[in-house]
């Protein structure tokens, strides 16, 4: 299967900003999926495994200075595959989670490439 993204981000790129650039283009669906982007030489900081028998993993990831949560749903494959402390490309999305009136970028990942 391929996997299709839009775009590479780095780092600067990395900012609430560019996820109200993002939603500009929904509503997302069938016809308009919400776009998936690449991140370059990404360090795995921590793993742990959420969700009814272990089937989510929680990610704090590192691209250049910046470390985001991740969150791979379904990612049993991904965990056998990849540790703490690989450094791997990333296929993700982008999401804002707003909470008790606080922004923070978090990552959707989709897949993992070693580099």
């Amino acid at each position: 299967k391929i996997l299709e993204l839009e775009a590479e981000l780095f780092g600067s790129d990395l900012t609430p900003n560019t996820c109200s650039l993002i939603a500009n283009l929904e509503p997302f669906g069938v016809d308009n999926n919400r776009p998936k982007f690449l991140l370059s030489t990404v360090k795995i900081l921590s793993s742990r495994t959420v969700g009814a028998a272990g089937k989510h993993t929680q990610y704090q990831l590192q691209k250049d200075n910046i470390t985001l949560p991740g969150i791979a749903f379904n990612s049993a494959t991904l965990e056998k595959n990849f540790k703490v402390g690989d450094t791997v490309d990333v296929a993700c999305e982008l999401l804002l989670d707003e909470w008790n009136g606080r922004s923070q970028l978090k990552l959707r990942v989709v897949d993992f490439r070693g580099c």
